[in-house]
């Protein structure tokens, strides 16, 4: 069980979902809150357009540590799940390559059905938290619902499918 102080790595949707529900600050006094380089980028170039939420360099930087993982291990990763059925992206891909070294360390489920499918693949998806978990751990109250993804519904859910499957 996730407790108040500890290590989580966040995808880039998780962090953009904390924002859109202003509950960033509040996780960042909480929790020990961890992404890698890639993710960080793909927070600031942002998807323009409807539904736009605008994070600043700062506030990122500022609340977060961001680790630089060197391409060596990215590929290593990748090869471990060549073959597989589902394609993690660059930055989860990043993420997952470093976080899964951190054998204290939790993951903040995002969307992505890949990033979790990589997870169960490394029998690691029992470290995965959703945001609204965090957030009930944290005590911490949002301006706005989660997502669908991004609730302990949804995470509790795709963990049943995958431990029904061979």
């Amino acid at each position: 069980m996730l407790e108040r102080g500890g290590k989580v790595y966040l995808d880039s949707n998780a962090i953009i979902e904390a924002h859109r529900t202003k509950c960033w600050k509040a996780l960042a006094n909480e929790f020990e809150l961890h992404t890698v380089t890639r993710c960080q980028q793909e927070v600031l170039a942002g998807k323009r357009g409807k539904g736009h939420v605008e994070v600043e360099a700062d506030s990122l930087k500022n609340r977060i540590t961001i680790h630089h993982v060197e391409q060596r291990r990215v590929v290593a990763f990748s090869l471990e799940i060549e073959g597989q059925l589902f394609d993690v992206d660059g930055g989860e891909r990043e993420l997952l390559a470093h976080a899964l070294q951190d054998p204290d360390a939790w993951f903040l489920c995002g969307p992505d059905n890949a990033s979790m499918h990589a997870l169960n693949f490394f029998r690691q998806l029992n470290r995965a938290i959703s945001l609204e978990a965090m957030c009930r751990a944290g005590k911490i109250q949002t301006a706005q619902q989660f997502k669908n993804n991004y609730t302990e519904r949804w995470l509790s859910d795709f963990r049943m499918k995958n431990q029904l499957l061979p």
